[in-house]
């Protein structure tokens, strides 16, 4: 498995605070199917790119929202990173890691 850490898409560190994210996981789903699974990863690495921007500009939140998404090639690529407070999982954003899988409906 392939991990693509915040700096191979030119991000700095985030600015979100620590937080122990130790209850456990919560997967998220992108709910509109980009077909994703039939293009080349960079369409992914686009999708997650324009996720942050969307996350930070029109939501106002201080990073993408979760700390990892999985795409349908298998890779991960870093959002929020380990053990940061999300903007996920209202009630649980301090508690619990997310992870989003850019699976489709």
């Amino acid at each position: 498995m392939k991990l693509e850490k915040r700096a191979a898409f030119g991000w700095p560190a985030t600015s979100a605070p620590y937080a122990p994210c130790d209850q456990g996981l919560v997967v998220h789903y992108d709910g509109s199917d980009q077909g994703l699974a039939g293009k080349s990863h960079e369409a992914c690495r686009e999708y997650w790119k324009n996720t942050r921007k969307f996350h930070m500009n029109s939501r106002g939140w201080a990073d993408i929202a979760y700390s990892f998404a999985v795409c349908p090639h298998g890779i991960v690529m870093e959002g929020r990173g380990w053990q940061r407070q999300q903007a996920a999982q209202p009630g649980g954003n301090s508690t619990w890691t997310s992870v989003t899988f850019m699976s489709g409906p």
